[in-house]
């Protein structure tokens, strides 16, 4: 059943060809499951688990509003795409850490978050078109092994 939140929020701010609603509602549920009120252990919370220094870096006063969360979120996000040069490990930096990100390679740990983004968000992509040629081991795109 659709969360009336996150698709409003997902058609707000997924106004970029790669940043799409579907990408965003994607990336939602990878990241909390539409819960606008979870918080984790190493003190992200919200809809896209905003940490405290993210949020700090983009200028979101509530992490628990659901709007700045996505918003800051996507801000972010942006922030990382300008840094590291592609979408996918911008991703992958937003999930283990930028300073986890070593030389621009993508950890083994984040191929599941991006496995479970983008296979749902780019569907009619490769994976190679998302990663612009970086590898990835075992990227399980719609059920094919890369």
């Amino acid at each position: 059943m659709p969360n009336p939140l996150v698709e409003a929020l997902a058609n707000m701010y997924g106004t970029d060809p790669d940043i799409s609603p579907e990408f965003i509602k994607a990336w939602i549920e990878a990241e909390s499951s539409g819960n606008p009120r979870v918080r984790s252990k190493k003190g992200a919370v919200g809809l896209l688990q905003l940490r405290p220094l993210a949020a700090k870096e983009v200028g979101v006063k509530n992490r628990l509003d659901p709007e700045q969360n996505v918003q800051g979120g996507v801000d972010y996000l942006y922030k990382l795409w300008d840094r590291f040069g592609d979408l996918a490990t911008a991703l992958a930096a937003y999930n283990v850490g930028p300073s986890n990100i070593m030389g621009g390679q993508i950890p083994k740990s984040a191929d599941p978050y991006l496995n479970k983004i983008l296979s749902r968000s780019h569907p009619k992509q490769t994976p190679e078109d998302v990663l612009k040629g970086k590898p990835i081991r075992s990227f399980d795109w719609l059920g094919k092994n890369f």
